[in-house]
């Protein structure tokens, strides 16, 4: 289950630079992306319809309808049914920006189709093997993906605010660790998409929460080799994220398994 967390994080990072260079790097968030998708699907809603739809919390949903509405991408009009909400409905601006990421995303569907048919067969669960391959809008594919990416991810976090580490990159970091071993910090590196200077910042976050550590290969050449290998408190760490993911495994594999059959409209 290690390897799975590994190509979902891979996966992970392909759809994030999508994200980035269509909606912005502060509009990167699963939850952004989830409710845009659904505000496209479902046509004006009210926050509270929106909330139920993606099965967000309301002090998430708020926050993350906030920041649509700050970016101009959503605006408010009145509810003709009840005059004490109102409805949320996607900017001209919001509709171009989804229709750029759409148009990068569905590309990406279709190229990274090996990769996600090598995760389906790492969770090997009934919904991986059975779910039928039908036709599928890429919004709603994306909808669910995200709704699906959101929960794990929330939970993830949860699971490691006692360990100390809070960013993707260095939950992918763990997962790459505890799947391979030791590493040296460029291949990492190489790994995640960072820089060699980025990649230093996240080995002294998880060095600082002693998850992680640094010495100097003995085994190479260049004694100024350096290797990154888990402490047993960041292989700990590592494991109590595969666990969050083997309970999320069956969403994740089926929305995975919608992105299979997603075509453009």
């Amino acid at each position: 289950m290690a390897h799975a967390v590994v190509l979902l994080h891979r996966y992970t990072i392909a759809l994030t630079e999508v994200a980035a260079a269509t909606l912005g790097t502060d509009r990167t968030g699963n939850r952004d992306v989830q409710f845009l998708m659904t505000i496209h699907l479902e046509g004006p809603a009210s926050p509270t319809r929106l909330a139920e739809l993606t099965g967000a919390g309301r002090n998430t949903a708020g926050r993350a309808l906030g920041r649509l509405e700050s970016a101009g991408w959503t605006a408010r009009t009145s509810n003709p049914y009840d005059a004490r909400s109102v409805l949320l409905r996607l900017t001209p601006t919001g509709q171009r920006r989804i229709r750029a990421f759409m148009s990068r995303v569905s590309d990406l569907l279709e190229s990274e189709q090996p990769l996600v048919k090598e995760i389906l067969d790492l969770i090997d669960l009934n919904t991986a093997r059975s779910t039928h391959v039908g036709t599928f809008d890429p919004y709603e594919a994306m909808a669910e993906l995200t709704r699906a990416g959101a929960e794990y991810v929330e939970d993830v976090v949860a699971a490691l605010r006692r360990f100390g580490p809070h960013e993707a990159s260095d939950r992918f970091t763990l997962a790459l660790l505890y799947d391979r071993g030791a590493q040296r910090p460029g291949r990492l590196a190489e790994e995640i998409h960072f820089a060699p200077s980025g990649m230093s910042g996240v080995l002294t976050r998880l060095e600082d929460a002693s998850l992680v550590s640094r010495t100097h290969d003995q085994g190479s050449d260049d004694r100024r080799t350096v290797i990154v290998t888990l402490t047993p408190l960041g292989s700990s760490a590592a494991e109590a994220m595969i666990d969050v993911f083997g309970r999320h495994a069956d969403e994740i594999a089926t929305a995975l398994t919608l992105t299979l059959g997603a075509t453009r409209s």
